[in-house]
């Protein structure tokens, strides 16, 4: 009985370390963030007036967006934030379209430190820096 009460412990404070949902405002996931893929890095700068500025320097692309940005609110209360990239690149995608629709990306708490994921396999953007 106690094996199994210890074990129930450990899965939960193991469930609670990992991924969780966060309802970010502007001052909270404003900066410049970066992933790595495809052998190349993608940067975020999320300015807190609302612009964004989006480099991707991989081998299969070289590209620098400009554009707008906004938070929309949790639709459900397990999940994030949605930062919306209006006419963004999609993050880590190897195709060569400059802004045919939005980018969304989701805050959320990551083993330690806040991540804006796009795809729960891949990861998602850490913060590099704090905004300017």
């Amino acid at each position: 009985m106690r094996l199994l009460h210890f074990l129930s412990i450990v899965l939960t404070l193991a469930a609670c370390g990992g991924c969780v949902p966060l309802h970010s405002s502007v001052s909270d996931v404003a900066g410049r963030w970066q992933i790595e893929c495809e052998g190349g890095k993608e940067t975020l700068d999320l300015k807190p007036d609302g612009r964004y500025v989006y480099t991707i320097e991989s081998p299969h692309r070289h590209m620098r967006v400009e554009g707008s940005w906004k938070i929309e609110p949790a639709r459900r209360r397990v999940q994030s934030a949605e930062i919306v990239l209006n006419k963004a690149p999609q993050s880590c995608d190897d195709a060569d379209v400059k802004g045919a629709d939005d980018n969304r990306l989701y805050p959320v708490w990551e083993w330690g430190h806040t991540e804006l994921s796009f795809n729960p396999d891949f990861g998602g953007f850490r913060r590099i820096g704090s905004p300017r």
